[in-house]
């Protein structure tokens, strides 16, 4: 992912995000949630534009220029390598949409960034991992939390949108965990492995965050 640093960020949210289960239809949800905010942060964009050298002609086309390229832009990895991009909901509607995924990116201010040379006054940036990792897998430290690289990074110059959007994006994602998360947490695994999935080979795949794909978007 793009990690946006501008010197006038005045404010930045911070949260991983865990134990999550996403079907396709709650994808594009989540697109049009942050699409929403994008187009905030395309106003807070124009208001402190400096426009000094422009007529007002050219300012009117620029404004619909930056309004166009807050854009939320959609980076899907596959399974065993390749990747699809998109910066509208056609990315998600069934037939666009890989049959295995690894990870979903969505980032408000890249499109923005690529288009103006510029950063963005207003960014986040969510990573949803759908990777799985296998109980067999001796290198995660006993009493540390299952890896898990789903995150998010809100940062601004507006605090009201870091916040609002921030706010927002968690309550939607947090009405999307599954049952049993607490497993994820320090020591607790440890706990689940030696007592229940050696004896009886019941759990296995410890996953970061599940996706469930769904046909009626």
């Amino acid at each position: 992912m793009t990690n946006f640093v501008s010197h006038f960020f005045q404010r930045t949210e911070n949260k991983a995000l865990r134990g999550l289960k996403i079907s396709l239809k709650d994808l594009k949800d989540f697109y049009k949630l942050l699409s929403k905010k994008n187009r905030d942060a395309a106003e807070y964009e124009i208001n402190n534009w400096n426009r000094s050298s422009l007529n007002d002609s050219e300012w009117e086309n620029l404004k619909t220029e930056i309004r166009d390229a807050y854009r939320v832009r959609v980076l899907i990895n596959k399974i065993g390598g390749g990747s699809v991009s998109g910066d509208s909901e056609s990315v998600f509607e069934p037939e666009n949409f890989p049959a295995e995924v690894s990870s979903v990116s969505l980032e408000t201010g890249f499109v923005f960034h690529a288009l103006a040379q510029k950063f963005a006054r207003n960014n986040a940036v969510i990573k949803l991992d759908f990777g799985r990792v296998s109980p067999w897998n001796f290198s995660i430290i006993p009493g540390f939390e299952t890896y898990n690289d789903s995150q998010m990074s809100v940062s601004g110059a507006e605090s009201a949108w870091v916040s609002s959007l921030a706010t927002d994006a968690i309550s939607f994602l947090d009405n999307k965990k599954r049952d049993f998360i607490f497993i994820h947490n320090q020591g607790i695994y440890d706990i689940f492995f030696i007592f229940c999935h050696i004896p009886n080979n019941i759990f296995y795949y410890v996953q970061n965050a599940e996706f469930c794909r769904d046909e009626t978007v």
